[in-house]
């Protein structure tokens, strides 16, 4: 009896293959660094001391998506200022566009790879009408969401840091 050496469609070229292990090795580590800036954020609505080596409480929820409403949450809470919570608004509406981008690229089996085109298609059901579809993805999208992700997580970082500023400084003029 022969054996059977491969089941399945064929692997890709391992060039095809190799051409993206870097770029996931810095979207892995970019959205790391974009919890661990969420995770600041939480910390500092909380008024608590995340960089003291302890857990912070964001640590605690697993899930990024809960943590970015639990961000939101906090600071419609906390800041009554129209323009701020605008700007966070918006700062939200493209985490949530990067972290469905960050989820089809990390999870879920790698499809075909489009030769021609330098790409890779991720087969992906619409969560609604359970319709198969694909999703394309190449080197230059990953490395483009990465730079968004950092401008997004920097940015967020800086206006918490001006409202966490402005609620101190309103603590100590109170009576």
């Amino acid at each position: 009896m022969a054996r059977i050496a491969h089941i399945g469609p064929p692997a890709p070229p391992m060039s095809a293959q190799e051409a993206f292990w870097q770029p996931l090795g810095r979207i892995v580590f970019a959205y790391g660094y974009l919890e661990t800036q969420i995770d600041w954020c939480i910390s500092t609505l909380l008024d608590t001391d995340s960089t003291q080596g302890e857990p912070s409480v964001a640590s605690q929820i697993r899930n990024i998506c809960s943590r970015v409403a639990l961000v939101e949450a906090l600071f419609r809470q906390l800041t009554a200022g129209e323009q701020q919570r605008t700007q966070l608004h918006g700062l939200v509406k493209e985490l949530r566009a990067l972290l469905k981008f960050r989820n089809s690229v990390l999870h879920g089996s790698w499809g075909a790879y489009l030769e021609d085109r330098h790409t890779w298609q991720k087969p992906r059901t619409d969560p609604f009408d359970l319709r198969a579809g694909s999703f394309e993805v190449s080197v230059e999208a990953i490395d483009e969401h990465i730079e968004r992700a950092a401008a997004i997580g920097n940015a967020l970082v800086e206006l918490i840091r001006s409202v966490a500023g402005e609620r101190r400084a309103q603590a100590v003029h109170a009576p």
